[in-house]
């Protein structure tokens, strides 16, 4: 079955280079006081599917909402890629100067559900990506790792593959919140019901 489901999601990659996204420069800034710097880094949803600005797409959106919720401006940058998986995420992620953020969302999971991989190889990459973050980010920066939303509600993964995909998601959803809940800074948060509560009680330290 993990290698039906591997080809499948290799022909849904390969169908989604047709599929519209963003081709302007990966950030959106909202004007404002000391602004809050964010990394969206992933895959999945942070690629912004079906609209060609970053405007439009996840960056746009949770900048607009920061900087309304805060008070403040708020500068989102995005390094996302529809290959991004457990396994490689930390290597394109020491690529990343993630100490120049004060929040990071970690948004990943939909190939690795797709894929079946394993909750075991799973556990041990978000693990790496979380311990990254928290040694390389200020001590008062925020993480979030996003659920996986269920995967047969989007178009094109609505047959057998995609509610098998979508089981096994609940399985890593369940794995990432047990991972998640007990680490300082970290906070899980379920799709599609998410709502990233990100306070700044004080401006960010130069």
């Amino acid at each position: 079955t993990t290698l039906v489901m591997r080809a499948w999601l290799a022909t849904r990659q390969f169908n989604a280079q047709s599929v519209p996204r963003p081709t302007d420069a990966p950030r959106v800034y909202v004007a404002g006081m000391s602004s809050a710097r964010v990394l969206i880094f992933g895959s999945g949803a942070a690629i912004g599917w079906g609209v060609v600005s970053h405007e439009l797409a996840l960056t746009g959106a949770l900048a607009r909402a920061l900087a309304s919720r805060s008070g403040r401006g708020a500068d989102v940058e995005v390094v996302a890629d529809m290959r991004i998986t457990a396994r490689n995420a930390l290597s394109i992620l020491h690529r990343v100067d993630a100490g120049a953020y004060d929040v990071v969302v970690v948004v990943l999971g939909a190939n690795d559900a797709a894929a079946q991989t394993s909750l075991t190889r799973w556990v041990h990459g978000l693990s790496g990506i979380l311990a990254h973050l928290a040694a390389s980010t200020s001590s008062k920066a925020q993480l979030f790792v996003t659920g996986i939303p269920p995967i047969h509600s989007v178009p094109g993964f609505g047959h057998r593959f995609g509610i098998i995909a979508t089981e096994h998601a609940a399985r890593i959803n369940q794995k990432s919140k047990e991972l998640c809940a007990p680490l300082d800074r970290v906070t899980f948060v379920p799709l599609p019901q998410a709502e990233l509560r990100v306070e700044f009680s004080k401006h960010r330290e130069e």
